[in-house]
């Protein structure tokens, strides 16, 4: 089979939706069974993925750190000055 029969007119498509289109055909042409496999080993990469990266944010930093960077100071007032050792 040509490769031209199985993209069709491609003349107006960019290199990337030329991409998209021969991955939707080549992925049609599968098998059930390499459909499923295909999107098994997908949901264990994506279940993996997460596993690694539950308990820490982006750069590493634990969500308790988080919550305690992110409480709001009680002992700062609306100025923004410190209220503590003030003894007004």
């Amino acid at each position: 089979m040509c490769e031209e029969e199985v993209l069709g007119d491609v003349t107006n498509l960019s290199a990337a939706e030329v991409r998209r289109k021969r991955e939707r055909e080549r992925y049609a042409s599968l098998s059930a069974d390499e459909k499923e496999a295909r999107l098994q080993k997908n949901r264990d990469y994506r279940r993996r993925k997460r596993e690694a990266t539950t308990g820490t944010l982006s750069r590493g930093v634990s969500r308790e750190t988080t919550r305690i960077l992110s409480k709001p100071r009680t002992d700062i007032d609306n100025t923004g000055k410190s209220t503590k050792n003030n003894t007004n």
